[in-house]
């Protein structure tokens, strides 16, 4: 068991894994004491190292090795596939705590946004059986998104107390050390159910 681990470990220090980059509510899903369900699986593509549990249909990544052992998941257990197999598998992108009723929108670069009303959650053609429970201290180690923009708009907006705030200029944005790969675009429906907040000059 020790050469496993050992063996893994060397792995994903190979890939540049500072924190593993394993990788949007039924019922049964691993909550807070680790009590694992019989059912789920973990598997990783071929062609990556990132780790996912596959659960209901959907693949949810597993963002840290913390968050790995506290679900109790074993290293043993992980099944490496086809990237073809891995594809079937629809990405679980809403997130829920146990336990909280805030839904979170997990983008493709690892970020979340709680999606604030089920107006905005609905105009996605977001469904609530697709909503996967994970745990709290999962939650808690994702980036949250506070950067968006309309999509089809060139306008970006810090979400901010509840607000967006216009960033009216490049140089703005820049000057304040914002990253243009974390813009995220959401439809009309989102972005005009924040109140607009004091423009960013």
């Amino acid at each position: 068991m020790k050469k496993t681990i050992i063996i893994l470990t060397i792995f994903f220090a190979l890939f540049g894994f500072a924190q593993l980059i394993f990788a949007e509510s039924p019922p049964g899903f691993p909550d807070d004491s680790n009590t694992i369900d019989n059912e789920t699986v973990l598997m990783r593509a071929s062609n990556s190292p990132k780790v996912y549990e596959i659960k209901n249909g959907q693949r949810h990544w597993i963002p840290t090795i913390e968050v790995f052992n506290n679900y109790g998941f074993k290293w043993s257990d992980i099944q490496i596939v086809s990237e073809s197999t891995f594809n079937a598998y629809p990405r679980a992108k809403l997130l829920r705590a146990i336990g909280d009723e805030r839904v979170f929108y997990l983008t493709e670069s690892g970020m979340t946004r709680h999606i604030p009303s089920a107006e905005v959650f609905l105009s996605y053609g977001n469904k609530w059986e697709d909503v996967f429970e994970v745990s709290a201290k999962e939650i808690s180690v994702y980036e949250h998104n506070n950067l968006i923009r309309a999509q089809g708009d060139y306008k970006v907006y810090l979400l901010e107390n509840g607000q967006k705030r216009w960033i009216k200029t490049a140089e703005d944005f820049n000057a304040r050390k914002y990253n243009w790969s974390k813009i995220a675009p959401v439809n009309q429906t989102e972005i005009n159910v924040y109140p607009l907040g004091t423009e960013i000059n």
